[in-house]
């Protein structure tokens, strides 16, 4: 009974002069992640609630292109314990997302505490036949048939919150990629600064001397320049790259990929130029 209740609060404030709209203080948002052909990538859904403790939400989520990535599952968020997800039927483009604070005692528990918390994850399967560098956009209903809103513990306030949506990114290879195990001995670090502008550090170590290859590739999986390509002895190294490519030229901003190649062992890091 007292979730009716709730959920006639979260209908009647629609109708009422409760509403605050478009806070961005009290968002709901869904991250750029990146995935590989023919995996499952795992968008997680974020609230973030800033003015007020959340007793209900209510939120639509669509997928742009459901030809070759489609929802095939939700899971409960690991920040939301308390809560009851009632998630409608949904299609392989679009899924609607119901959930009240509390449950099963919402007399005892309190609601949700301000914070960022993520609410669900959803899970879609990207097709093998995906082109690298494809982009699927994940967003929120806007139409003027559904409104995503929050509501605190009692109901009668509710928000639009502010929406903020996400991208589904195949690219070329993993986080890390290794062509075979590599040795404790073998280290390709991290790059920084990182996202940079003007230039970039980029440190690696071998112990056992050979030919070594410092590689970066663009987010369709294109070499764009090489930074080093030489025969070494065992030690520690650093390379600068200031962002051009082979032939000398900027590169636009956006994600590129450096791969080091010893010996037939590969490492490959993920880093982004921001101008």
């Amino acid at each position: 009974m007292k979730i009716l209740v709730l959920v006639v609060f979260l209908i009647a404030t629609f109708f009422f002069n409760d509403l605050i709209f478009c806070q961005e203080i009290d968002s709901l948002s869904l991250p750029t992640i990146y995935a590989a052909q023919a995996d499952t990538a795992e968008v997680a859904l974020y609230l973030s609630n800033q003015s007020f403790t959340v007793g209900a939400l209510s939120t639509k989520i669509l997928l742009a292109d459901s030809t070759q990535a489609r929802f095939v599952d939700v899971q409960r968020g690991a920040a939301v314990d308390n809560f009851a997800l009632f998630i409608a039927p949904f299609t392989e483009g679009s899924l609607r997302l119901n959930a009240l604070a509390n449950w099963p005692n919402y007399d005892l528990v309190p609601p949700l505490p301000l914070g960022r918390h993520e609410i669900a994850v959803l899970k879609i399967a990207i097709d093998n036949t995906v082109e690298i560098g494809a982009r699927f956009i994940i967003s929120f209903d806007r139409s003027s048939e559904f409104l995503n809103m929050i509501s605190d513990s009692s109901g009668y306030m509710t928000a639009e919150p502010y929406t903020v949506d996400g991208v589904i990114i195949i690219d070329p290879y993993n986080d890390m990629e290794i062509v075979q195990p590599a040795p404790v001995d073998f280290i390709l670090d991290g790059n920084y600064p990182n996202p940079f502008n003007a230039s970039t550090n980029i440190g690696f170590s071998i112990k056992q001397p050979g030919h070594v290859l410092l590689e970066v590739y663009d987010i369709l999986g294109k070499r764009v320049a090489v930074l080093f390509d030489s025969y070494v002895s065992s030690g520690t190294y650093n390379v600068v790259w200031n962002g051009v490519s082979g032939n000398n030229q900027p590169l636009s901003s956006g994600l590129y990929f450096y791969r080091l190649t010893s010996e037939g062992i590969s490492l490959t890091k993920k880093m982004s130029l921001v101008k």
